[in-house]
């Protein structure tokens, strides 16, 4: 499945390579009498999603917007016509899923198309938002804080592919294509988990900072905690994390009934399956429940930082039974 995901995000990037002057050019202005309305465009990615799954479709959206908002931002000749481009596909955006909506009531497939373009349109407005964040704060290099503590998504693509649909090849090119996830100095591989069409969480700056705390503790192999009160999102936060990544994860809800065998047998199993285990009201734990259970986890911690620096630190303590 992974593998078949990965050849499709492949074919999704082509795609939206060879449409650059339909989704990108189209965009620097406001059409002439003569030329389509802005919101017809809008059925190219339309096309898309029903050719390749929706994820595909928003990852390639969401590496164009890197590679595209980075050339331009750091060239000051061509960062006024940034805010425009935005806002025309904004608004292209918006009167197509209006549109849509009312004209593809009760018709089959109505809904997977609805969540994608109210997924592409969420995006649209967080990537606005940003945009004008950055010029505000006039963000002029690629190791700004700013900039660089974003989360951005890189997808090469064969040195073949991008030379067929007239890409600069030392952009969206590798001898060995991928797709990666940066934020500050991390580079994370995409993982290719199939999650289906889901609706995104509207972007803002405490989801960025969240979102990075979280990445954080992934990167040195610690546990990651999302604070806040009852019904504040914190489990929707770090499900649409774990979608950003391709990666599958595992939700167990606490009680105070729940034994450490319990927890033992869902940590082991989510790490055979390389997923995420994502712990809800863990505060319903038992005091000795949660003291086994953070030693488990410290023994992980000290096995995978073992083996990422070659030199496997023993076994963890068995407290399965």
């Amino acid at each position: 499945m992974k593998e078949a995901l990965f050849y499709l995000l492949q074919g999704c990037m082509v795609r939206r390579l060879a449409l650059r002057p339909q989704l990108d050019v189209a965009f620097e202005q406001r059409p002439g009498p003569p030329e389509l309305p802005l919101h017809l465009l809008v059925e190219h990615w339309v096309q898309l999603a029903t050719d390749f799954p929706a994820q595909c479709v928003l990852l390639a959206e969401q590496a164009w917007w890197h590679v595209d908002v980075q050339e331009r931002l750091f060239s000051s000749m061509r960062k006024p016509g940034l805010k425009l481009k935005h806002k025309l596909k904004l608004e292209a955006l918006a009167h197509y899923v209006r549109n849509y909506c009312s004209s593809h009531a009760g018709q089959p497939g109505r809904t997977r198309m609805s969540t994608l373009l109210g997924a592409l349109l969420t995006i649209t407005v967080h990537q606005r938002d940003v945009l004008a964040r950055l010029l505000e704060r006039k963000v002029d290099s690629p190791t700004a804080f700013d900039w660089a503590q974003l989360l951005k998504y890189r997808l090469a693509v064969h040195p073949e592919s991008a030379r067929a649909v007239g890409a600069p090849v030392e952009t969206w090119a590798a001898s060995s294509p991928g797709c990666w996830a940066e934020t500050l100095d991390m580079s994370l591989h995409y993982d290719y988990e199939y999650v289906g069409n889901c609706p995104h969480l509207v972007g803002s700056p405490q989801l960025e900072r969240s979102f990075l705390g979280l990445l954080l503790a992934l990167q040195e192999f610690h546990c990651g905690a999302a604070l806040g009160c009852y019904g504040a999102g914190k489990t929707a936060a770090v499900q649409q994390l774990a979608r950003a990544l391709g990666r599958q994860v595992v939700t167990l809800h606490c009680s105070h009934q729940m034994g450490l065998g319990c927890l033992s047998r869902h940590l082991s199993g989510a790490v055979q399956a390389g997923a995420w285990l994502l712990l809800e009201a863990v505060d319903q734990l038992e005091p000795g429940v949660l003291s086994g259970f953070s030693q488990l986890l410290s023994d992980l911690q000290r096995l995978c930082m073992g083996l990422r620096e070659g030199e496997p630190q023993g076994t963890p303590t068995d407290q399965s039974k």
